[in-house]
């Protein structure tokens, strides 16, 4: 670090820390032995994180396409000082490069590649989101600037019919794909899908939603899938950032992070991995506590169990509404009692 900052620049001029600005982004996602995420996708350009509502996949898949950008941004520098690299990739705007789209149920072709509307009694052609974000990443300005388009809940949609076309464009980038729909800008010839290799896709799914059985093998085999499941590593994480500026007990945080495991694996032996809990659920205990400021008593344990009521136990019914009645009622008495002694510790179910 010493030589970085003499050779490139003085330390008041950047306060150099591997920690700081972007550039964690760049070394964190590395791996020795095996491919991180981010290798992956600069490889297949397109990937689904799947797994249990609540493992941060959004999250995931924000710091996953801020990755791509400034990963790109330092293969393409020409500037090889350090202070004007640094300055660089400080500048990015984000927002500018990435394209966040959240399926529903009455999403469609129409909306996400092209469709036709009446206008004036006649018949015009109406490119799609996809159509906007090619664009945007071809204007001459924006060459070789790494474009990444998020698409949220993917499996609340038909993909098949709402990718369409973008199955073939995507595994054949930078081949014009000739779709059924005339352009808009010359009738006599039928509108070209182009997707440029710059343009990277990140789809997130809820597995518990679809069986990954259901999924069209177009989607499967284009994309690079990965699971993201409960993470206690993470849990610990989000915990002590939220709560990194008050006085608390952190002796309490591991305790609370085991039974959290306990809770998923006894979760996973009544029903499977696929309805484990996120950590994203368990990490709002956070919130909960800074809200108890004037509890009396202890402040943790009354925390976790608000965090048990409006929380935890709401999804674990959710779980069972598959289903019908009776055999939900009794499996959630023969269960919850054991889950919550899972969640709880000892010294909580003591007093």
């Amino acid at each position: 670090i010493t030589k970085i900052k003499g050779l490139f620049c003085t330390q008041e001029e950047t306060d150099f820390s591997f920690y700081k600005n972007s550039l964690p982004l760049i070394w964190k996602g590395e791996s020795v032995k095996d491919l991180s995420l981010v290798q992956k996708l600069e490889y297949k350009k397109a990937m689904i994180l799947y797994g249990p509502p609540g493992t941060g996949k959004t999250y995931s898949a924000m710091e996953l396409a801020k990755e791509i950008i400034v990963r790109d941004r330092i293969v393409k520098a020409k500037k090889h000082n350090l202070k004007d690299l640094l300055k660089s990739l400080n500048d990015i705007q984000y927002n500018d490069q990435i394209s966040y789209l959240q399926f529903h149920i009455n999403y469609n072709y129409e909306d996400f590649i092209a469709g036709q509307s009446l206008a004036n009694g006649n018949v015009a052609t109406n490119k799609g989101f996809i159509f906007d974000v090619i664009e945007n990443a071809t204007k001459e300005e924006n060459k070789g600037k790494a474009y990444v388009v998020i698409l949220g809940e993917i499996n609340r949609t038909d993909i098949s019919r709402v990718f369409g076309e973008l199955f073939t464009a995507i595994e054949k980038r930078g081949t014009d794909v000739t779709l059924m729909l005339p352009d808009p800008e010359d009738s006599s010839k039928n509108l070209i899908l182009n997707v440029p290799e710059n343009v990277y896709f990140i789809g997130t799914m809820n597995e518990i939603d679809f069986s990954l059985e259901r999924v069209d093998f177009a989607l499967r085999r284009r994309f690079v899938w990965e699971l993201l499941d409960y993470n206690e590593d993470a849990l610990e994480d989000i915990i002590t950032e939220r709560l990194k500026d008050k006085t608390w007990d952190n002796s309490q945080l591991d305790n609370f992070c085991n039974v959290c495991t306990a809770l998923n694996k006894k979760v996973a032996e009544r029903m499977d991995e696929t309805y484990h809990i996120g950590h994203a659920f368990f990490a709002e205990i956070a919130n909960i506590y800074l809200q108890l400021e004037d509890c009396d008593g202890d402040r943790w344990k009354k925390a976790k169990e608000i965090l048990w009521q409006i929380s935890i136990r709401p999804t674990l019914e959710a779980y069972c509404g598959t289903m019908d009645k009776s055999e939900k009622d009794k499996y959630l008495k023969e269960s919850t009692g054991e889950f919550y002694k899972a969640f709880f510790s000892k010294e909580d179910m003591s007093d």
